[in-house]
């Protein structure tokens, strides 16, 4: 009976364990995408400021913004978390900064409006996600709170792009 009771306890914390690794592991991962994300929009609108033109400045301008309070805010819960935020883009991102830098004009303004569409539909999915997830109650209400802002962006970023 001792070991039996022994070995359901040991398979407890296993399972403990490894749900709270779980929850760790998702919790890094979204905080290492919307990091990455508030990073990209705000190379993509520093680039808009330069190159583009009175619309694309304006909607950049708001975007970079807000996505310098959201970072802020997810760098002080990583924080508190213990959680590593990435400090450079991924290659994708990089990449996709490094085309809108080689263009001018009316195909930056173009091309800088289909990449926000792009960016703002992937960050309001993940952001979306985070907020019905309740392995991490700090970063889903993170999440929910940017919502509406997100939103907004994309909505803005479609107007832009027709």
């Amino acid at each position: 009976m001792r070991d039996t009771l022994f070995q359901l306890g040991s398979v407890l914390a296993a399972l403990a364990f490894s749900t709270s690794y779980a929850a760790t592991d998702a919790a890094q991962d979204f905080v290492n995408r919307a990091a990455v994300s508030a990073q990209f929009e705000i190379a993509v609108a520093d680039l808009a400021k330069q190159l583009g033109d009175d619309s694309s400045r304006s909607f950049a301008a708001r975007v970079r913004r807000e996505h310098e309070e959201s970072r802020r805010e997810l760098v002080r819960i990583a924080g508190e978390e213990k959680l590593v935020l990435p400090q450079q883009l991924d290659a994708r991102h990089a990449a996709a900064l490094e085309s809108l830098r080689g263009l001018r004009g009316t195909e930056f303004d173009r091309a800088f409006a289909r990449t926000e569409v792009e960016s703002q539909r992937e960050a309001l999915a993940l952001f979306e996600g985070e907020a019905t997830d309740d392995r991490n109650p700090e970063l889903r209400a993170f999440a929910d709170r940017n919502l509406p802002a997100l939103r907004d962006h994309l909505t803005r970023a479609e107007a832009l792009y027709q």
